[in-house]
């Protein structure tokens, strides 16, 4: 694994200050980052995925890596704040593979990266890092697109890693649980801080349908045709 996390740290910031940004109603659009190099928008019309008919998706790009060079996404309604990690639902996305594309799919990025809090102090303590890398299904109804659902495949294959061991999976799906499953049982007093989609590798990487406990992204905007409730994992 490769060192991914320098700007995780500098993150609780961000996930502190949340309130700060947020409105009265929710769902509310995705909000984005990136330093230096880094840069992502929603795209329309392009080729997207195929489970969702509105011809949008994200690009995320990082032209060079020298230590600061990122881009990614948040949002302060998902409700995943506090959470432990069994009551966490829905960290998935769909994404463009390599099927005659260009397209980045590092073993640290893209990624929804969790922020975790291990011993109950409401501070950081380490990061989980859930990359299309070890979770990515391609999807039949069009090839180009693989979806990386940690949180509902059960399937064996889908890993996820712990910034605290960057040598072995801190959980992975099994033919019965899905690795989100696994490893909250294997942990089931650690709480989330927050969470975001990240690509910090240089490349450039498609995005569709991020899913973030309550709330999906399907396009630009905050309200419900952009915005996609999921209250119970089959819905999102």
């Amino acid at each position: 694994m490769i060192n991914r996390f320098a700007w995780a740290i500098g993150s609780i910031a961000l996930f502190a200050a949340a309130p700060a940004l947020a409105t009265t109603t929710c769902p509310k659009a995705l909000q984005f980052f990136s330093d230096d190099t880094g840069g992502i928008l929603w795209q329309k019309p392009r080729i997207d995925s195929p489970l969702d008919p509105n011809n949008s998706r994200l690009m995320v790009h990082v032209l060079f890596q020298t230590g600061d060079d990122f881009a990614g996404a948040f949002n302060d309604c998902t409700g995943i704040e506090g959470k432990t990690l069994g009551q966490v639902r829905n960290l998935s996305f769909d994404f463009m593979n390599e099927s005659g594309n260009p397209v980045h799919i590092g073993a640290g990025s893209p990624a929804i990266r969790v922020v975790l809090d291990t011993n109950g102090d409401n501070s950081f303590d380490d990061v989980a890092t859930l990359a299309a890398f070890y979770c990515g299904v391609v999807l039949p109804e069009d090839i180009r697109w693989s979806r990386a659902d940690f949180t509902g495949r059960t399937a064996a294959g889908c890993l996820i890693w712990l910034n605290s061991d960057g040598t072995n999976p801190a959980a992975m799906s099994d033919g019965i649980n899905s690795a989100w499953k696994n490893f909250a049982t294997a942990h089931p007093t650690w709480k989330v801080l927050g969470a975001f989609f990240i690509l910090d590798e240089v490349g450039t990487a498609f995005i569709d349908r991020l899913a973030m406990h309550n709330r999906m992204f399907i396009q630009a905007g905050s309200g419900t045709s952009a915005v996609k409730n999921c209250p119970s994992e089959s819905s999102c």
